[in-house]
Formats: C-alpha cells, sequence, structure tokens
C-alpha cells in the first residue's frame, strides 16, 4: 500500500496515510522519466558548493531534488575517469544549479548542513583550504596508483634475481 501523495509505502491493513491523510493505494502510477527541459540544457549553471566525494554529493542533490532545484554534478579534474575505474573520486565533485534558483538552493543547503555557504565562487580562505586538502588526496592517489602498478613490476624482478642467482649456485 502506498500514500499517492508523499509516496511512502505502508503494511497491509492500513487504510489512510499518517502524514497526509489521504487513501492509500495499492500500487503507485508509473512516473514518466524525468525531461531535461530546453530551459536547463541553456540554463547559466552557477556554481554552489563542492562536496568531496560522489555519496555527498547524492546527498545534497536528494535536498535540492524534493525543493525542485535541477543539479548538475561535475567531478574536479580527471574525477569522472576515476569514478569509472574505481567507483568513486577523491578529487572532489562541484554542485552546480541554475542562476535563477541559486538563492533557494544555498537556503536549502544551509538547512541541511547548518553551516554558512559563501555567497559568491570560491574567493575565500576556506575555499583555499579545500583546494589544500585536495591536493593532498590527489597526491596519495598518484602515489597509489602508482604503488599499484610498480610493486608487480618489483616483485617480478626479485623472483627473476633470486632465479638466476639459484641457477649459477
Amino acid at each position: 500500500m502506498y500514500c499517492p501523495n508523499c509516496k511512502d509505502e505502508y503494511r497491509e491493513g492500513f487504510v489512510s496515510c499518517a502524514r497526509c491523510d489521504v487513501a492509500l493505494v495499492a500500487e503507485l502510477p508509473k512516473e514518466p522519466p524525468k525531461e531535461i527541459s530546453e530551459e536547463l540544457t541553456h540554463a547559466n549553471w552557477q556554481h554552489l558548493l563542492t562536496v568531496s566525494n560522489d555519496m555527498e554529493a547524492s546527498f545534497i542533490e536528494s535536498f535540492l531534488d524534493g525543493e525542485n532545484i535541477p543539479v548538475y554534478k561535475k567531478p574536479i579534474g580527471i574525477g569522472a575517469y576515476m569514478q569509472v575505474v574505481a567507483g568513486q573520486t577523491n578529487f572532489g565533485i562541484q554542485i552546480l544549479v541554475p542562476e535563477d534558483c541559486l538563492e533557494k538552493a544555498i537556503e536549502v543547503v544551509k538547512a541541511y548542513r547548518e553551516t554558512e555557504l559563501p555567497e559568491t565562487d570560491c574567493d575565500d580562505d576556506d575555499c583555499d583550504d579545500f583546494e589544500k586538502k585536495h591536493e593532498i588526496k590527489k597526491g596519495v592517489m598518484r602515489f597509489s596508483i602508482l604503488w599499484i602498478f610498480v610493486a608487480p613490476f618489483l616483485v617480478g624482478i626479485g623472483i627473476s634475481l633470486a632465479w638466476v642467482l639459484h641457477c649459477f649456485n
């Protein structure tokens, strides 16, 4: 059983939604897929905030979607490639919203994060700190990737060298 208004699911035996006080239905009607309007494809997208990973980006996106604010998640640097290869990115993700929704989006995010968000693009010291943290993460990621490829090569050389020394003794 489902509420046709808020889409909450109920167990059998319930007849109305506790939140909406609406009669429940057996199945929700199929919603047509969201279509991107012509206005959004040419919208002036504005930077709302930058988050560290896709989980946090999806969390923020769900709150904005609840307020009917369109969201574009833009990975930083090679973050999109890393997301495909490794399933996640440590380079950060920028959250962009249409210009006419920016003020409402800031209010929504402030309400859920309970922190101040910059009113403009990154111009202050907080953004510099964020960039420094991401540079460190990128360095660690590069080292990890390098180690993944170099370690087997070094082990192979060690095994070969041990075999050669064993053969000549």
